[in-house]
């Protein structure tokens, strides 16, 4: 399956956010056309910015994915509390904050490479996952020469 046809389908399903009514672009106009753009740092900014600060979940909600973490959770809590999350290109995803607050393991670490994205989900979640990270890094950095 393509990347754009399976990001189509992420779209279309009940776990996807709802589009406003007041939306300036269709959210499929959004998703990238070409492969180069996941590496570009502007376009993720616009991303970000045409959705309005409303979450894209690219795997799924929290919801979706609890059957998946929930053993793993588990165990983090039931004996290693000291363990932590790392979640790459979290983007403006709810999953992190879902896993905090529902699943109740707070030790997480958010990195995207968008500062915008990153900002935003901080002050989305100050208040609610007080220990919950978010770093700007570009988690390729420095891959091509460890080769």
């Amino acid at each position: 399956k393509s990347l754009k046809k399976a990001s189509i389908e992420a779209l279309k399903s009940p776990s996807a956010p709802s589009k406003p009514q007041d939306s300036p672009r269709d959210d499929l106009d959004l998703l990238p056309q070409h492969f180069q753009q996941f590496q570009d740092r502007a376009y993720w900014d616009a991303f970000f910015r045409e959705r309005k600060q409303r979450a894209f979940e690219w795997y799924g909600t929290y919801n979706d994915l609890r059957p998946f973490v929930a053993k793993t959770v588990e165990g983090w809590r039931a004996g290693r509390k000291r363990e932590r999350a790392l979640v790459i290109g979290c983007g403006n995803s709810d999953f992190s904050a879902d896993l905090y607050q529902e699943g109740g393991f707070q030790r997480i670490v958010n990195v995207d490479f968008s500062a915008s994205v990153i900002e935003e989900m901080r002050c989305k979640t100050r208040e609610s996952c007080p220990e919950m990270e978010w770093e700007v890094m570009d988690v390729t950095a420095g891959l091509a020469e460890g080769r």
